[in-house]
Formats: structure tokens, C-alpha cells, sequence
């Protein structure tokens, strides 16, 4: 990939790339500067010196294929629209609140823009009439989807019940259901068709995910495969995650503190498939970072093998960490507390999904971001960001121009990497080739590595890394050597059980 040289920004407020990856804004001083991605376009805009200082983030709106952008502190946000006309930003609106978090909102309707501003005590969906609906007590500062297009809705809390509010732009109405069984709810998601919405319970109470209807009635209460996720069990629920689809049924995938992915399927509520994270068998395409070589690459290695873990001790808990599912919905990433170097790639197929990849690295991974088929990982005590898709090998980049680096964004062909004061741009030369039917997907996966050379790279420590568990290849082959497929991935049958806002120009 292609990238360019360092630039820097107020470092108290990271950059921010457009959702096709065409703009990137960020704090420089006291401006808003804009600029494209390519660079060839730059435009300031003056703030005011308290304002820009105060600044706590800079948010595009995902939904319009037209630039909006909001730039908020705690006190005051304003938006900026790309006006055609004069081909730049401008200030639109300017909203003055308590805001302790700030969201694009959902609408019907393209020539309106609806944002939400989130206290404490209220969530305020603000529009053309200014606060168009204020609902009280949030649970969390943070605005879910609803049933449909046009459907704003929040998590609330009246006395001790949970609960989910629900107002349609559209019509006006407004109504709520409680969350039947549900003692204090952790997480809340609605399915990409709106048909469902899952929450997740408090893990205090061990293994729980609750499934409601739209209309609020409670459809499946999931208390996982197995004896020891059941109520008053010793595993939670860390995430969940839907995962879209082409057909009517909807699948949600769920990691737990065993550091098991259950993939419950809506369409009877049974879990067809269960994740396990662990040794790897034969089949699997093992990636180690190559640390014993002054090129960055990832070494081919052969199985069996078991990924670098966290030295067992009182402080290592356990747990899913990241959960991500491609946008096609084939492809899940996850990666594990007690692994935290490494990246597992299952191909998502019902009953036959399978471990597609894997890959270790010599640092902890922060982030892994799907960009179409592209897997980002990105492992900041490196400087490594690490690239993989199903139809070729992964690739490593090292930023060696960064003195260290906080994190990475991806939109549309474009990559935003950033440490706390400078941050570049890369633009994707080639994608991989995207129209491969599901068997020729099957084989690159699949394929026979008995040729490939296994060159013995060990994952070793280094200063600052968190203290791993390093075994040599003759211990791990002997604790390995009797471990089968299904010991990784099973199906669960064999186990037991104040301003206008507009886009409209003049």
C-alpha cells in the first residue's frame, strides 16, 4: 500500500476519516482542518481558541453519501455539511447542551439530519424543530437503531427495571417494552433487519442473552451449551455481535469468558456451531510473525500448534475481546484475552464452519477492523499492522516512521494511522479478487501445506510485552498430538448440553 509522509494534529482529539475514505478532518491549533485523502484538497476552518482546546471528538455521519460532519466538547457541537456549491464545509448548526457522548441518528429521510446529544439524565434527539424527542434516563450514553428505518432507541432504567424506549421519526410515536427476565442489562443490539433485539445480562448471573421481537416479546432467554454457562454457572457474556446475511434468518455470534463463540441461530434459536480458541490442527494456515529477520513477514508454520498465551496468575482473566464480523457476513475475526497476540479467521458456513487462519504476532493486538474483505490488525508496541484476505497470503507493514503508534482506521480503500500527535494516510494499491464461489474459497483455505518449510520461528519476549508462555515445538506437538478438529469447533448437537438542520441548499 501506498503512504504518505507524516502530518501533525492537536493531539487531545484523534483524526477522523470520512466513511468512503475521501476526507479526513482533525484539530490542528485552533482550526478544523479538512483535507482528501489524496491530499490535493485542503480547506481551515477558524474555532475558536476555548472551543477547539475543548474538543472531544470528531464524528462523520455513516448514513449519507454526503459529507457531514460533527465536531463536539462537552458543552456545544457543531455541524458542518459539504456545500456542492462553493465545493466546502460549512457550519450549518450549532447545538449548545450537556453532552457526555454525541451519535449520528438514524432518518427516513435523506434531506434531514438528525443527531443525538447523551447526558446523564437525558438522550435529546435534536432536528429541523430543534429537540425533537428527549428521553430520560439512559442507561448508557448511546443511541441504538430500532425495528425500521426511522426509528431512534435508547436503553433506559425507572427504578429497578430495565428497559428499551422507541421513537419513530416518521410517525411521532413513541412507546417502550421492558426487558422481561433481564435483572441489569450490559449490552443491547438490534439485528441488521431490525427483526430482533438481543441483551445481554449482567454476568453475574453466569451465561445470558435474551432475544425479543420488535414488538417486545421475549422470543429465546440463552443460557449457553453446556452446564457451566447455565444460571449461577462461573462464565459470562463478554460480546455479541449480528452477523449479516442474505437469507431472512438472522445469526447472532456470542463470545464468552471461556473464550468460546457461539453462533445462535434465529431461525430455531439452536446453536449450530461453537468456537473454540486453542491448538490447531492440520488444514489450518498458521502465520507467525518472523522476528529473526530484518524483513517484516509472516512465517508459514506447520501444525500442531498452540498460539503464545499469558503466563497463568491471579490478574489474567479470560475472555473475547474482539468480535468482528465481515461486512458479507462469511468471515469472523476474533481475538482472546489470554492470546492476546494472536488472530483467529473462521469461515462462517452453519454446520460447516471451519478455521480459516490464524495469526501470531510478538505484541498484543489492539484493533482488528474489516475493510470488505481486507483484515486489518493492528499491534501498536510494534509498529505492525498486519493484512489478510482468503484469497492471498497476509501481509506486514511496519510504520517505522512513527516513533510509536496508537491505532489505525479504515475507510473504503483508505487506512488513517495515528499516534498521539501525527498521523498518515495509506491507500490500498490491489484488493483481493472478490467474486470466488464458495468451494474455490474452501481450497485456498484448505490447501495441503505439507511442502511448506517450517522454518522454527518462535515468538520471542520483548521488553515491555506482556510475559508469555513459550513452549518449544517438541512440548507442543506432545500436548497437541491427540487433539482433533472438533476440539476447536464443534457443533453444539455433540455437546452437553437550535438551528435547522438541512441538507436542502438554496
Amino acid at each position: 500500500m501506498n503512504r504518505s509522509s507524516g502530518f501533525t494534529y492537536s493531539g487531545h482529539c484523534v483524526p477522523a476519516l470520512s466513511p468512503d475514505g475521501t476526507w479526513i478532518a482533525y484539530i490542528l491549533s485552533s482550526s478544523l482542518v479538512f483535507r482528501r485523502s489524496d491530499l490535493s484538497t485542503k480547506q481551515v476552518v477558524p474555532l475558536s481558541p476555548d472551543f477547539s482546546r475543548l474538543v472531544q471528538g470528531i464524528l462523520w455521519d455513516e448514513n449519507t453519501s454526503e459529507g457531514a460532519v460533527a465536531v463536539f466538547t462537552r458543552s456545544q457541537a457543531q455541524i458542518y455539511l459539504f456545500d456542492e456549491s462553493v465545493s466546502e464545509f460549512t457550519c450549518s448548526a450549532t447545538i449548545k447542551d450537556d453532552i457526555t457522548g454525541f451519535q449520528w441518528a438514524s432518518s427516513a429521510s435523506e434531506e434531514l439530519v438528525r443527531v443525538a446529544t447523551m447526558s446523564p439524565d437525558f438522550v435529546r434527539l435534536w432536528s429541523s424543530d430543534g429537540i425533537e424527542k428527549e428521553i430520560i434516563n439512559p442507561k448508557w450514553p448511546q443511541v441504538l437503531g430500532g425495528p425500521a428505518k426511522g426509528y431512534i432507541s435508547s436503553v433506559t432504567r425507572h427504578g429497578t427495571a430495565d428497559e428499551i424506549s422507541i421513537f419513530s421519526t416518521l410517525s411521532g410515536r413513541y412507546y417502550k417494552f421492558p426487558f422481561e427476565g433481564i435483572l441489569d442489562a450490559k449490552q443491547a443490539k438490534w439485528s441488521p433487519k431490525g427483526s430482533f433485539l438481543a441483551v445481554v445480562d449482567t454476568s453475574a448471573l453466569g451465561y445470558r442473552v435474551h432475544i425479543y421481537g420488535a414488538e417486545g416479546s421475549l422470543l429465546k432467554a440463552y443460557r449457553g451449551h453446556s452446564d457451566d454457562q447455565v444460571e449461577g454457572g462461573e462464565f459470562g457474556v463478554d460480546t455479541i455481535e449480528w452477523i449479516p446475511g442474505a437469507s431472512d434468518n438472522e445469526r447472532l455470534a456470542i463470545g464468552d469468558e471461556h473464550e468460546e463463540v457461539t453462533i445462535l441461530d434465529t431461525a430455531n434459536f439452536s446453536a449450530p456451531v461453537i468456537l473454540k480458541h486453542g491448538s490447531i490442527q492440520d488444514g489450518v494456515p498458521i502465520w507467525v510473525e518472523a522476528t529473526r529477520s530484518s524483513v517484516v513477514h509472516y512465517n508459514l508454520v506447520s501444525a500442531p500448534y498452540i498460539p503464545p498465551q499469558l503466563r497463568h496468575s491471579t490478574d489474567v482473566t479470560t475472555g473475547i475481546v474482539a468480535l468482528k464480523v465481515s461486512p458479507n457476513g462469511i468471515m469472523l475475526g476474533t481475538v482472546t484475552e489470554s492470546m492476546p497476540s494472536t488472530v483467529w479467521v473462521w469461515y462462517l458456513d452453519g454446520d460447516n464452519t471451519y478455521l480459516a487462519s490464524v495469526m501470531c504476532h510478538s505484541y498484543p493486538i489492539s484493533s482488528i477492523e474489516w475493510n470488505g474483505q481486507w483484515l486489518y490488525t493492528v499491534c501498536p508496541g510494534s509498529k505492525l499492522v498486519g493484512r489478510w484476505s482468503i484469497s492471498t497470503a497476509p501481509m506486514l507493514t511496519a510504520l517505522d516512521d512513527f516513533d510509536s503508534l496508537s491505532g489505525a482506521t479504515v475507510r473504503g480503500r483508505f487506512t488513517l494511522f495515528y499516534n498521539r500527535n501525527v498521523f498518515s494516510i495509506a491507500q490500498d494499491e490491489d484488493e483481493p479478487e472478490h467474486e470466488q464461489d464458495e468451494e474455490d474459497q474452501k481450497d485456498l483455505v484448505g490447501q495441503d501445506q505439507e511442502n511448506q518449510e517450517d522454518e522454527g520461528i518462535s515468538m520471542r519476549e520483548r521488553e515491555g510485552s506482556p510475559q508469555m508462555l513459550l513452549d518449544d515445538d517438541t512440548n507442543v506437538q506432545e500436548i497437541v498430538k491427540t487433539v482433533q478438529q472438533s476440539e476447536w469447533c464443534e457443533p453444539a448437537e455433540a455437546l452437553h448440553p437550535d438551528d435547522t438542520f438541512t441538507r436542502k441548499r438554496n
